[in-house]
């Protein structure tokens, strides 16, 4: 439900939830010659969970309700040496974080057997920190806080919606759909 908010009929009176773990493999390597520090560089933050959880309620035969949290991130970065300290200007740690959290209440309705709507307004919440990115002040309009100011938060509102349909044995002329 949390990429078509027209399921809720389809699952039912139900509860998830759910944790899963995110490991991407974050690194890179600069050759000597270049005006960045020569090196192999690995993140030390290599393993996330990310948590989900739902609800769903049927309001009647053809309509449902439901509630949704849902966590986006692992953009955990942190190397502990920096490449650009070769340009003089690269503290330690080197790297960025970016965290959200969607809240979603989502209502679900069948318009006929095979046919449903749904709409689902969106509150997230995301907070952001980058450090180490002294290098990169020079092409900001307000260089001092380009890195190395804490976590920033922010927040807003959105809106899905979404059309399901459920293809029935026979198709909109009254013959078969699929193979003969």
């Amino acid at each position: 439900m949390t990429q078509n908010p027209a399921m809720g009929t389809t699952v039912g009176n139900r509860a998830d939830a759910c944790l899963t773990f995110f490991a991407p493999d974050r690194g890179f390597t600069i050759g000597a010659g270049g005006p960045l520090t020569a090196g192999t560089y690995k993140s030390r933050n290599d393993l996330f969970l990310v948590p989900c959880a739902g609800a769903n309620w049927m309001l009647n035969d053809r309509s449902s309700f439901g509630i949704l949290l849902y966590g986006n991130g692992g953009m955990n970065t942190e190397y502990s040496a920096n490449p650009f300290a070769g340009l003089g200007a690269g503290s330690t740690p080197l790297g960025v974080n970016l965290e959200q959290l969607f809240i979603a209440a989502s209502y679900a309705h069948d318009l006929s057997d095979s046919f449903s709507v749904g709409i689902a307004p969106i509150f997230a919440v995301q907070r952001f920190k980058a450090e180490g990115l002294e290098a990169f002040a020079g092409m900001s309009s307000d260089p001092a806080n380009v890195t190395n100011r804490g976590h920033d938060w922010s927040n807003g509102w959105g809106v899905s919606e979404g059309m399901l349909w459920r293809p029935t044995e026979d198709g909109p002329s009254g013959r078969p759909i699929g193979p003969r």
